[in-house]
């Protein structure tokens, strides 16, 4: 179904991240010069290596969890394997197994936002982080518990790739018979 190089989207991975950063330093800067966020906290610093210590304790622990999850489940459905339909994109524009590259990627992006005691960009990862676990979670879950659902899944994407491959196929016999009508 997928080749190994289309499992991880390096591009998307790296626009997702990019977007994070972004956003993380225009806030750190609004923060900075706008004072939009008042945080009465003495020692930033503090508070910015709590955050990032958390982030890291959830990131590497959910990590963890999800390959144990991942390693267990290997049947298959219809010809593919349950774990085939964590591969396709959501609606978040990455697919499973970039949420958990990315997962690790902010991870080290934080760093940078934590060296520099910038308390928004620190917060702001550490939200969107806290979010795509969750989800990572959510879909590990449902392909463990709810497998009515993933059957269903599994049919519908057996049933789109079928489809698209009658479609392509006729596509090519129609551009045989013009390209021979021609020729006649």
């Amino acid at each position: 179904m997928h080749s190994k190089q289309e499992i991880i989207n390096i591009k998307n991975i790296f626009i997702s991240i990019l977007i994070i950063v972004i956003l993380a330093v225009f806030l750190s800067w609004l923060y900075e010069y706008v004072k939009f966020l008042p945080i009465n906290q003495k020692d930033d610093s503090s508070f910015v290596n709590t955050i990032f210590q958390i982030h890291s304790s959830i990131s590497i622990a959910s990590t963890a969890l999800l390959t144990l999850i991942i390693n267990l489940k290997k049947e298959k459905i219809y010809g593919l394997k349950t774990l085939d339909t964590m591969s396709i994109k959501n609606s978040f524009y990455i697919n499973f197994y970039d949420e958990i590259v990315v997962t690790l990627l902010l991870l080290t992006v934080q760093y940078f936002f934590v060296a520099f005691v910038y308390v928004p960009g620190v917060a702001f990862i550490f939200f969107i982080n806290f979010g795509v676990i969750i989800h990572l979670l959510y879909k590990s879950i449902e392909v463990s518990l709810f497998e009515e659902r993933v059957k269903q899944k599994i049919y519908n994407q057996v049933l789109d790739l079928a489809l698209s491959s009658i479609k392509e196929e006729n596509a090519r016999i129609k551009e045989r018979e013009v390209s021979n009508g021609e020729n006649n």
